[in-house]
């Protein structure tokens, strides 16, 4: 039977192509394109491995367990956690698909770019493909940032939003526009010194306050992670300074 947790449930996924074991170590992301033989289409079905435990999203969802390897052997080592969201019944069924998938499977078959679990019979019962990492040509909407005391939500409008080029990013909290260069590679994100527009707003109020705060996640980002539409930046002490979504 599962337990039911509230705290979010996500770690760093160990990736590889040759023995699970010796090379699940690339911080690849799976993200699930068939659960039992059914397309998953829009719904975020995310799996993330590290250090004997696995976790991700479950479309409504997020979930983690442990998990052991042998070879080509995989299976759960206790029961699967998840948190008590409630969303539409088409993606309830999906999750439930998904959680029965994960506690069924008993092997896998990988490569770089795609994972498959399956069961005892050899039927694939979930098949996965590595989401990219790349932030090259990609825009994001900021859901939420780290101010005093915790995460804060954007603020509704104006929309404030983040881009990356490859070398340079653009970031707009609400008034002001910020730009700099920024270094990612393997989920590692360092940001330059950052230049802004000196505009004064005055609405909506706190919108001069959100675009600080946000500057200043910007500059103490120290990785990242992308799932799905989601992506999260995480400072050096493992705080999540930003959560974005992408446009």
């Amino acid at each position: 039977m599962r337990r039911f947790v509230a705290a979010a449930i996500l770690a760093v996924l160990l990736a590889g192509c040759r023995s699970v074991e010796d090379d699940m170590v690339d911080g690849t992301v799976w993200t699930a394109s068939q659960v039992a033989g059914q397309d998953v289409g829009d719904a975020e079905v995310t799996a993330i491995f590290e250090d004997g435990r696995m976790g991700g999203r479950s479309g409504c969802n997020l979930y983690g367990a442990g998990y052991e390897i042998s070879g080509t052997r995989f299976a759960l080592t206790e029961p699967i956690m998840s948190t008590l969201m409630a969303c539409d019944e088409g993606t309830m069924d999906l999750e439930q698909r998904y959680l029965r998938a994960l506690e069924s499977a008993t092997g896998f078959a990988m490569t770089e770019s795609s994972l498959e679990l399956t069961s005892e019979d050899g039927q694939i019962l979930v098949a996965f493909s590595a989401v990219s990492q790349d932030l090259t040509q990609t825009s994001w909407e900021i859901v939420s940032y780290l101010d005093d005391p915790g995460r804060v939500s954007v603020l509704p409008d104006p929309q404030s939003s983040v881009s990356f080029d490859g070398s340079r990013l653009w970031a707009s909290a609400g008034c002001n526009t910020v730009d700099g260069a920024y270094e990612a590679e393997r989920g590692s994100l360092a940001v330059g010194e950052l230049t802004t527009t000196d505009v004064y707003c005055s609405e909506p109020v706190g919108v001069m306050e959100q675009e600080s705060a946000v500057a200043e996640a910007l500059r103490t980002a120290a990785r990242y992670r992308v799932e799905g539409r989601t992506m999260t930046i995480w400072n050096e002490s493992g705080t999540i300074v930003l959560e974005l979504s992408r446009r």
